[in-house]
C-alpha cells in the first residue's frame, strides 16, 4: 500500500521450482516444477526452424527441440509423406513424485505414412500412447466420426473436407446405447414415446432435433443418478462440470456395465439399472416439458444450446452488453467433429477452421468467429460470426497476384531522411 512501511518478504525457491505453498505440515514445502523452467528449453528457436524447414526430415528435427508445452503436430512433404509426431520433454516420475528422468515425446508417439493412408487427431489418443504421456485425451467419438467420414469418400476435395468440419452428428449416443437405450424400463407412456425417439435417431445435433436436446437431457440426469450418490452433492457438481470426464465415465460403464453403481445408496433397497435410468429418462422429460413444452417433437436442440461471445469486461454491464457482446444458437455438442462443448459457465467451439490445399495454395480457405478487430464500431468487429456460424470461409490467399488482387487498401512505409540524405538519394536515382 502506497505510504506503508517497508515489508520484508521470504521467497522460497527449490531445486524443483517455485514453492507455491509451505503449509504441508512435517514433509515439507510444496513446489511447482514444469519442464518449461528448465534451462534447456529451445522452443522457440525450434518454431523458428518450423518455419524455415523445407522438408519432412527438417520438421522432425525442429519438433525435437521443443521442450515445453508437449504437442501434437501433423505434417505433410512434398514427396507425398505425411506423418504425426507428438513433441516436448515428458517427466519420469520415481517414488512420491520425484522426478528421475525426462523421455522425448516423439519416442512415444509418432507415425510416418501409416497403412490407413490419413491421420486423425481431433485431441483423442493417437496410437494408443501409454499412461507416459497423458491421461487426459478426449473420448474418441470427434475422432470416429472424421475417420468414417473419410472413409466413405474415395477422394476428397477442399469442399469435402469444408462439409466434414460442419459435421454435427455424434457417434456418441450410439457408443451408449447399450447402456442408455437398451436396458432402459420407461415408466410411464411420456417416457416410452421419449425412449422411441431416442431409439430411431442417427445422433444428429442439429438445431431442430427434439432427439438431441432430449439425449443431451438425459446424458446429464443418467449420469447424476449412476455416481451422485457415491460422490456426494459437491463432489459431483465438480465432476459433471467437467465434460471430458464425464464422457469417459460414461463411456467406461457402456464398455464394462454400471450394474455396481445402478443402486442409489441413499434409498432402501436394491434399485435396478432399468429403474435408475426409467427415472432418470422421466425427470429429463419432465423438464423438457416446462422448459419447451408438452409436445416432443416440438423440442429444439438450438433453444438449449446458445454460444455467447460475451466482450471482456463490457460484458458484466447490462445496457453495453447488446453493443459489445453477440451470442448464436448452435447445433453440434461436445463430440460432434463441429464442437460445441459447455464447460462451467463456457461453451468451447472451433474458433478457428482453416483448411489447405497443397496443390493449389490459393484455394485454401480461412474462418474465425466475430472479426479481425476488437473495436465494436469497425466494420470488422463481427463481420466474419454469421460465415462461421453457417459454416462458410474466407479466402486465405498465398501468391503475390492474388494477394494483389484481393487487397482492399495498401499502406506503403518509407524511412524517414533528412533533406540532404533525400535530396542525395534522389539524384543517385
Amino acid at each position: 500500500m502506497k505510504g506503508a512501511q517497508d515489508e520484508r518478504l521470504t521467497v522460497h525457491a527449490s531445486v524443483n521450482g517455485p514453492v507455491i505453498s509451505d503449509l504441508v505440515g512435517e514433509r515439507g514445502a510444496l513446489a511447482l516444477r514444469w519442464t518449461g523452467l528448465d534451462r534447456e528449453d529451445a522452443t522457440i528457436s525450434a518454431f523458428v526452424a518450423l518455419n524455415l524447414a523445407s522438408n519432412p526430415e527438417e520438421v522432425r528435427s525442429a519438433l525435437t527441440r521443443i521442450h515445453a508445452p508437449v504437442l501434437g503436430a501433423v505434417y505433410a512433404g512434398a514427396n507425398g509423406e505425411i506423418g504425426y509426431t507428438a513433441a516436448g520433454a515428458i517427466p519420469v516420475r520415481g517414488p512420491e513424485g520425484a522426478w528421475t528422468g525426462q523421455v522425448r515425446a516423439e519416442a512415444v508417439a509418432s507415425a510416418v505414412n501409416p497403412a490407413a493412408g490419413f491421420i486423425v487427431t481431433a485431441n483423442n489418443a493417437i496410437g494408443g500412447q501409454p499412461p507416459a504421456l497423458s491421461t487426459s485425451f478426449d473420448p474418441p467419438y470427434r475422432a470416429a466420426r472424421i475417420t468414417e467420414l473419410i472413409e466413405a469418400e474415395s477422394a476428397l476435395s477442399v469442399d469435402d473436407v469444408a462439409r466434414m468440419q460442419r459435421d454435427v452428428v455424434s457417434p456418441q449416443p450410439r457408443a451408449l446405447a447399450r447402456l442408455l437405450f437398451d436396458t432402459i424400463e420407461p415408466p410411464d407412456a411420456r417416457s416410452a414415446t421419449a425412449l422411441a425417439m431416442l431409439k430411431a435417431w442417427d445422433g444428429s445435433m442439429h438445431l431442430g432435433s427434439p432427439a438431441a436436446v432430449l439425449y443431451q437431457r438425459y446424458y446429464q440426469e443418467a449420469a447424476r443418478a449412476l455416481v451422485r450418490d457415491e460422490l456426494g452433492e459437491a463432489l459431483w457438481g465438480e465432476y459433471a462440470a467437467s465434460a471430458v470426464s464425464l464422457a469417459r465415465g460414461m463411456d467406461r460403464f457402456a464398455k464394462r456395465g454400471a450394474e455396481a453403481w445402478c443402486d442409489d445408496v441413499d434409498l432402501p433397497g436394491q434399485q435396478s439399472c432399468g429403474a435408475v435410468l426409467g427415472a432418470a429418462l422421466a425427470r429429463s422429460v419432465d423438464a423438457l416439458e416446462r422448459e419447451q413444452g408438452s409436445n416432443q417433437k416440438a423440442w429444439r436442440w438450438e433453444a438449449a444450446n446458445v454460444v455467447r461471445f460475451a466482450h471482456t469486461p463490457m460484458d458484466a454491464v447490462a445496457w453495453l452488453r447488446p453493443i459489445f457482446s453477440r451470442e448464436r444458437r448452435r447445433a453440434g455438442h461436445g463430440f460432434t467433429v463441429d464442437p460445441s462443448m459447455r464447460i462451467r459457465n463456457q461453451v468451447l467451439i472451433a474458433s478457428y477452421r482453416q483448411i489447405i490445399d497443397v496443390g493449389d495454395w490459393d484455394n485454401s480457405r480461412f474462418i474465425i468467429p466475430m472479426g479481425q478487430s476488437g473495436h465494436p464500431i469497425s466494420a470488422h468487429y463481427d463481420d466474419m460470426l454469421t460465415l462461421w456460424h453457417e459454416g462458410r470461409y474466407v479466402p486465405m490467399v498465398f501468391s503475390e497476384t492474388a494477394v494483389r488482387a484481393a487487397a482492399r487498401n495498401s499502406l506503403t512505409l518509407r524511412p524517414h531522411l533528412p533533406a540532404a540524405q533525400s535530396s542525395s538519394a534522389d539524384t543517385r536515382r
